[in-house]
């Protein structure tokens, strides 16, 4: 349960849902054509724009944003979509921009499932701006995440009807909450936290984006900035409206949370 504002500023208690299984491969956060697109050479004819300042992301002008609570929402194709790859070839990584089409009409969201969500408040507060950022734990990045800490005159809140998770959701959702909520998040990786939570599955190597530009990582660290161009997993994130209830559970593996629509 999140206390969270709607649309129109009230505060209401809700329910957050973290899609479980990755869309697809890998979706850039912020990645597209400021011209023309050339569809026989797969190119763009105009500037490719994106974040290249890995600290520095504007999740509410982001390419991402604009497909989740577009073609995902209304279950359409996203057409023109441009992502960085890399492919290892035994001794270094080869870099690709690769352009592609997803379609989401049977992954995004059913008319049935738009009944019960509705937009929310998500807050996007910095934690780069922060001394010691590797030392912080859990607790501390959430109050971060909902200051107006941001980087560039940013936007230091967004509302709509699809996110991401929040950097916080991640160190939350440990089973282990006595020992792992106490120590740095920065450290999962290493100290066997990591391997308690279940918002991250080895199927996708553990790399997934974050709504104010984290990328979480599958190395000997948990988490870091990374340019917005490459393509990571994507775990859409929505609110339940108020009136939907929590009946049972605790939110573990064993447990999950139960509710009533």
């Amino acid at each position: 349960m999140n206390n969270v504002e709607n649309e129109t500023g009230k505060k209401e208690s809700r329910i957050k849902l973290i899609r479980a299984d990755g869309l697809n491969k890998g979706m850039a956060y912020d990645y597209r054509c400021d011209g023309k697109i050339n569809t026989e050479t797969k190119s763009c004819t105009g500037n490719l724009i994106y974040t290249d300042l890995n600290y520095s992301k504007n999740w509410n002008e982001s390419s991402l944003q604009k497909i989740l609570n577009n073609k995902y929402y209304n279950q359409e194709i996203a057409e023109n979509v441009f992502e960085l790859n890399y492919l290892y070839n035994g001794s270094s990584y080869n870099w690709k921009t690769d352009y592609l089409d997803y379609d989401f009409r049977n992954r995004g969201l059913s008319k049935k499932t738009k009944e019960y969500i509705e937009p929310a408040t998500y807050y996007l507060g910095n934690i780069y701006l922060t001394e010691n950022e590797q030392n912080l734990n859990t607790k501390e990045i959430y109050s971060i995440e909902r200051s107006k800490q941001v980087e560039d005159n940013f936007p230091s809140e967004w509302t709509g009807n699809v996110g991401l998770m929040y950097l916080s959701d991640y160190g939350f959702t440990v089973d282990d909450k006595n020992t792992c909520l106490n120590s740095a998040l920065y450290v999962y990786s290493t100290n066997g936290c990591r391997g308690k939570t279940w918002i991250l599955d080895k199927k996708y190597n553990y790399e997934h984006w974050t709504i104010d530009g984290h990328m979480v990582k599958s190395s000997s660290v948990t988490f870091n900035y990374s340019a917005s161009r490459y393509a990571v997993t994507v775990l859409p994130t929505v609110y339940l409206k108020s009136n939907v209830q929590l009946i049972s559970g605790d939110g573990s593996k064993t447990n999950p949370y139960k509710i009533n629509i």
